[in-house]
């Protein structure tokens, strides 16, 4: 066996593993980070026989990442999505906590592409995150981020979350976080103040 063939001596067993994970997740109908992306880059794993050693490395590298990613099983799909949950809130905003219904609707994963209430939520994180470094020079926890578009959106929308302004959150966020930001810190030199807002 040469050095190259030994490199790859578990790759059909990595394989068939990956394969499996694969079919449970398609079968629950989750489209996990780790599931989304398998399909985006090329689906089913293959051992490549009589393929080139590069077509070779670069699927086992495909299999190895997805074998990896906690999201490839059930089990670490639920703990992630029950640890997300938990930190941002979003079981109040999705109206639900149940992996199974949230990992499955159609609401939260529209086959079209559009704008997702997950991928919105962090959309609007991200935004807030960019806007407080960039104008204002101003560092914040992701926690407390999700946390104030928790509590915004909650205390003031009653629209869905997938058709409420984007814009309009992020305005109410960055004033929820200036005014809590105000109330916590006193204005001494050593406080970096914000400019109103």
């Amino acid at each position: 066996m040469s050095r190259k063939d030994n490199e790859f001596a578990d790759f059909n067993k990595l394989v068939s593993k990956a394969n499996k994970r694969l079919r449970r997740l398609a079968k629950k109908g989750w489209k996990t980070r780790a599931y989304k992306k398998a399909v985006k880059t090329g689906g089913k794993f293959h051992n490549r026989r009589g393929a080139s050693y590069k077509e070779k490395a670069r699927e086992y590298q495909r299999v190895k990442n997805f074998l990896n990613s906690e999201t490839s099983t059930v089990r670490g799909s639920k703990k992630v999505l029950k640890d997300m949950l938990s930190k941002t809130g979003l079981g109040d905003i999705l109206d639900t906590d149940d992996p199974d219904t949230i990992l499955t609707s159609e609401e939260i994963e529209n086959g079209d592409g559009s704008t997702t209430i997950i991928n919105k939520f962090f959309d609007i994180a991200s935004m807030v995150d960019d806007y407080l470094e960039n104008h204002r020079g101003v560092k914040i926890s992701s926690d407390e981020i999700w946390r104030s578009i928790h509590d915004t959106y909650l205390a003031g929308y009653t629209e869905d979350f997938s058709d409420a302004d984007a814009e309009e959150i992020v305005g109410d966020v960055v004033r929820r976080l200036h005014n809590d930001y105000l109330k916590t810190h006193t204005s001494s030199s050593s406080h970096k103040t914000w400019s109103t807002i």
